[in-house]
């Protein structure tokens, strides 16, 4: 991406997905099977003159499926893995993302980690 009144850029794994503030970008990018891509779910501050990376995670056992913003600071991601006979996604569970004093960080569902 490009900032029009800086020119400053900054790379991104997929597609943005504006927070309802505009003030962040959350974007997924899945491969945890072939590698030709990150598996990466990553989350960016709007400044200004340029994007600031803020948080990322890169799983290495589920890939970020299709996210959404529950709120400015809330972020939903459905997690999924590739079924290893069948080569489907197969839904894991689904997890938020929250900005929390400052800090982003995963929250597991309940059930999510009851079951690990």
């Amino acid at each position: 991406m490009i900032n029009a009144a800086s020119g400053k850029r900054a790379f991104v794994d997929g597609v943005p997905i504006p927070s309802p503030d505009a003030n962040y970008l959350a974007v997924a990018s899945a491969d945890l099977t072939a590698g030709y891509n990150p598996n990466r779910l990553s989350l960016w501050l709007v400044r200004a003159d340029a994007l600031e990376k803020v948080w990322s995670i890169e799983p290495t056992d589920w890939s970020p499926g299709p996210i959404r913003w529950l709120g400015s600071t809330t972020l939903q991601v459905l997690r999924t893995r590739v079924d290893p006979q069948t080569g489907e996604d197969i839904t894991l569970d689904t997890v938020t993302v929250e900005l929390e004093a400052g800090v982003w960080r995963l929250v597991e569902s309940k059930q999510a980690s009851n079951s690990r």
